[in-house]
């Protein structure tokens, strides 16, 4: 196999080069793909597919999973590396830097129009820190690696200020710049003996995944495998879950129904699900979907906390947590568009024993956040396959628990929540004001140590300081309470909040994120601005 690989090699270089004369380069090649998430614990296998639009530049789209999910993006191959990128309408661009000698070049395009690629270099032998652009232009690139293993990368430029992720894979590192608070992705590979191998991240994630393309044998297409269960049970988070609930409704809006718990659990004292359904809604993706069950639960439960993960029409990926009379749940759906409908998976954790107290409840949480965000994506793309499986299947009869104990009064859990908020608020407040002033080096202040561990604080407050001379006096600062947002990125609750401030030149979009520390306080770690049109 390795001679016909390294043929294909060679003709995608070619093709995306523009080397080839039209009649011989191939415009289009297609591979087989595995991939592996976040820690190994769950895979997946499709396809790719590379079409050439530029010289070195082009479009991606992988199809993976029993139904067969569309992922599209944009492509660069270098000579040493391939970049891609994906995201939709969160993703601005992305480029892939190489390492030569003292200097770092780059390739990059924007997802408006891939097939027109640039290229510009920055000054420094690694990425690391802030790097200049090597031929005086004004402005700066800089990379910060996470404990993940994935990069944040920032762009300050005399258009504006963006912000993105990257993946570093050997001497070559692929960035995409976005909307950070929308799902977007980005992934590097590079030829590996017989395949092409890679890392790709999220910004949903703290650590990046792999995958591996190859040629399908003899041509044949990759066949994705189906799911081992037959339905009857489904481990989650390496848990073994029973079917206890088995509904069938043809031409009802919820078609199908499956709900499992672990043995020996019923449906009062029960401390985690799973819940697999079909639901058949003319005009709606599974966005649509997942917006209207985050309504219906703000509706009717006005004190709940709801997120968007992931909003793409094909899937769609949403948190929210519940507080009703000192019983606390923790939920997470993924919806997935099918043939047959949109199929959904859901993940139940309660604050039932032993995750009974509010620091057992977080803990639990905290740990498994973000491979249980890998999971409820991979049961999302089974779950079609799931429901036709234990259709008929018998579910079985829940254990019922004598002397339950009652449950502990858990409302503390969403005060704490909306307790850090006010707590961010009250800090966000003191450093506009200090804004409005001119009073720099005082709202930086208020800001973290953690922020400046790539740069100081006084490279920080010159940063600001030119950017005031750009926008002139800040007038006003209007808060955007309904972006106000939180979640768990790597094990670490996040609080953000943000407002539109209006300047003298122009009015910018001010973004203030908080984290809860180790001792329980919240803390000031980042501060972005982003020129509106």
């Amino acid at each position: 196999m390795l001679p016909k690989l390294r043929r294909v090699l060679i003709g995608l270089a070619l093709c995306l080069a523009g080397i080839m004369p039209p009649a011989i380069a191939q415009d289009v090649l297609k591979f087989q793909v595995a991939g592996q998430n976040p820690g190994g614990e769950s895979g997946y296998a499709g396809t790719v597919e590379l079409t050439k639009q530029g010289k070195s530049s082009g479009t991606i789209r992988w199809v993976t999973g029993t139904n067969k999910e569309v992922t599209d993006g944009i492509v660069i191959r270098t000579d040493k590396a391939i970049g891609a990128a994906y995201g939709g309408e969160a993703l601005y661009a992305m480029a892939v830097y190489e390492l030569k000698g003292k200097s770092i070049q780059a390739t990059w395009i924007t997802s408006a129009k891939p097939g027109e690629a640039g290229n510009y270099a920055l000054t420094g032998s690694d990425f690391k820190g802030t790097c200049n652009f090597a031929d005086g232009t004004a402005g700066s690139v800089t990379f910060t690696q996470g404990k993940g293993g994935l990069y944040k990368v920032v762009w300050d430029l005399q258009a504006g200020r963006y912000e993105g992720i990257g993946v570093r894979h050997g001497e070559v590192l692929v960035a995409a710049s976005g909307d950070v608070k929308k799902y977007f992705g980005v992934a590097a590979y590079a030829p590996k003996g017989d395949d092409i191998a890679g890392v790709w991240g999220t910004t949903q994630m703290t650590s990046p995944g792999k995958e591996t393309w190859s040629l399908p044998a003899d041509g044949a297409e990759p066949v994705a495998k189906a799911p081992a269960s037959d339905g009857r049970s489904v481990v989650f988070g390496g848990q073994t879950y029973q079917l206890m609930e088995n509904k069938s409704a043809p031409g009802q809006a919820t078609s199908e129904l499956r709900e499992y718990l672990q043995s020996g659990e019923d449906w009062t004292s029960y401390r985690k699900l799973v819940g697999l359904r079909m639901q058949n809604v003319k005009g709606a993706d599974a966005t649509t979907l997942a917006r209207a069950t985050l309504e219906q639960v703000q509706k009717q439960h006005p004190s709940s906390f709801v997120n968007e993960i992931e909003m793409k029409p094909d899937t769609a990926t949403i948190l929210f947590i519940l507080v009703t009379n000192g019983d606390v749940e923790f939920n997470l759906w993924n919806y997935r568009k099918t043939s047959a409908g949109v199929a959904s998976a859901q993940f139940v954790l309660r604050n039932k024993p032993p995750f009974e107290t509010q620091k057992k409840f977080k803990a639990e949480q905290d740990k498994n956040y973000d491979s249980w965000i890998a999971e409820i994506k991979k049961l999302g793309g089974e779950a079609e396959a799931l429901l036709a499986a234990s259709a008929g299947a018998v579910a079985g009869a829940p254990v019922v628990k004598k002397d339950e104990k009652p449950a502990m009064n858990d409302a503390e859990l969403a005060k704490a929540i909306k307790g850090d908020l006010d707590k961010c608020v009250a800090v966000a407040e003191k450093f506009v004001d200090h804004m409005e002033a001119g009073r720099l080096a005082e709202g930086v202040a208020l800001m973290s140590d953690r922020t400046f561990e790539a740069t100081s604080r006084p490279e920080f407050i010159k940063k600001l300081e030119k950017s005031n001379q750009i926008f002139g006096k800040l007038k006003k600062f209007v808060p955007d309470k309904k972006a106000t947002d939180f979640g768990v990125k790597g094990g670490i609750m996040t609080f953000t909040l943000q407002g539109d401030g209006e300047y003298e030149n122009g009015v910018v979009r001010e973004t203030l994120t908080f984290i809860r520390n180790e001792q329980g306080g919240v803390e000031f770690v980042a501060y972005n601005r982003t020129a509106k049109p």
